[in-house]
């Protein structure tokens, strides 16, 4: 039997990502007193779910936020002061995809409780399950070192990036290079589709070859080809993520034309499917316009 970590945890939002990921800290032995607005997700969670999000938060020792946006991240902490309401000398890492401007004016609302670092993760539910994410570090390294047993619960690579805010940069970052290599290789199998190559054919020789991408060796054929399109991961959350990384980069007067254009398709993608559509389903669209 695991050894309980006398470190309270309270881990918000049990949605795809984060319900398994809770649940690989509790497995580890970490004291997790989770909560989701969602009644079927707490039902859903395998351990102790708290009645409130203030009640998660009480006496805390470590938060975990893995939330839909900034917004909901920062109104989790500053409804009823629940962030006033933690141990001395919480630690707070928001997972979530957050705008790294934001979660700079949380950190300094909330420093004098709670010392706030940015954390998002990639990699997708099955890695989320597997406790093998990618982690994006903003804030203080002493912090980071000291509860680096607990991330490596959740994690196979942390980064520290930078100050406050530089992890969320990075994570907006990401999820662009990611998002427009899934568009140039959907765009470049309508090509090759159209001039009769086969379109396994297709992905085959770019894995093999210099056009080779994370989509191209995960996604096309396994969810796309298949018509699965069951990643995990709903187009209107990449087309946030990617608005986040267009946004900063205006505000840094920089002029970034294909950003700038992938932010404006998956805007457009993100209102003609439904609501819950998988981000692979981009597939769909383009196909329709070709």
């Amino acid at each position: 039997m695991i050894e309980k970590n006398r470190s309270k945890v309270a881990f918000l939002g049990l949605g795809r990502m984060g319900k398994p990921m809770a649940e690989n800290l509790r497995k580890a032995g970490y004291a997790v007193q989770a909560y989701d607005i969602d009644p079927k997700a707490r039902e859903l969670f395998e351990g102790e779910c708290a009645k409130s999000c203030s009640e998660a938060f009480e006496g805390a020792n470590i938060v975990i936020t893995m939330l839909p946006n900034g917004e909901n991240v920062r109104d989790v902490f500053l409804e009823s002061n629940n962030f006033k309401t933690t141990a001395k000398k919480c630690v707070a890492f928001d997972m979530s995809s957050s705008s790294p401007f934001d979660t700079v004016k949380l950190g300094n609302i909330v420093d004098e409780h709670v010392r706030l670092m940015d954390a998002p993760v990639s990699g997708g539910v099955l890695r989320a399950k597997q406790g093998t994410l990618s982690m994006m570090v903003g804030g203080q390294s002493k912090q980071l070192k000291k509860h680096e047993p607990l991330l490596k619960v959740l994690t196979s690579s942390i980064f520290l990036c930078g100050p406050l805010g530089t992890g969320h940069a990075m994570k907006a970052l990401n999820n662009y290079v990611s998002a427009a290599g899934m568009v140039s290789a959907c765009e470049a199998l309508f090509a090759a589709q159209t001039f009769g190559i086969d379109p396994a054919l297709c992905i085959d020789i770019l894995n093999a070859s210099t056009g080779m991408n994370y989509s191209t060796k995960n996604k096309i054929k396994q969810m796309i080809l298949s018509k699965h399109y069951n990643s995990g991961f709903g187009i209107q959350l990449q087309a946030k993520d990617v608005n986040i990384a267009e946004s900063f980069s205006k505000d840094l007067d920089l002029k970034l034309s294909l950003l700038s254009s992938m932010s404006n398709l998956l805007n457009i993608v993100s209102s003609k499917l439904p609501t819950d559509a998988d981000h692979t389903e981009i597939f769909k669209y383009l196909e329709n316009k070709n």
